[in-house]
């Protein structure tokens, strides 16, 4: 996928442009020794294959106050191809 359509897609599905975000259910924030954690679910860790220590990329959209998080290795939400 070309990093302008990733860029694209992503905003969409914050956006609700095109309705392409999926609801994954709600979560509560956990603290550990000043660190905050957000649990995902399980079946998309499973489908991604993602373990401890895995690197994600994560992003923040301050018109709807969301966090996106990246599960693919395969695409990079911030690094432009020109």
């Amino acid at each position: 996928m070309a990093q302008i359509e990733a860029e694209r897609a992503v905003l969409q599905s914050v956006t609700g442009d095109d309705n392409a975000l999926s609801p994954e259910g709600s979560a509560k924030v956990q603290e550990r020794r000043g660190t905050y954690y957000l649990a995902l679910p399980l079946a998309k860790v499973q489908a991604h294959g993602l373990g401890q220590g895995a690197p994600l990329q994560r992003g923040y959209h301050p018109e709807t106050g969301c966090v996106v998080v990246c599960l693919r290795d395969d695409v990079d939400l911030f690094e432009r191809e020109f």
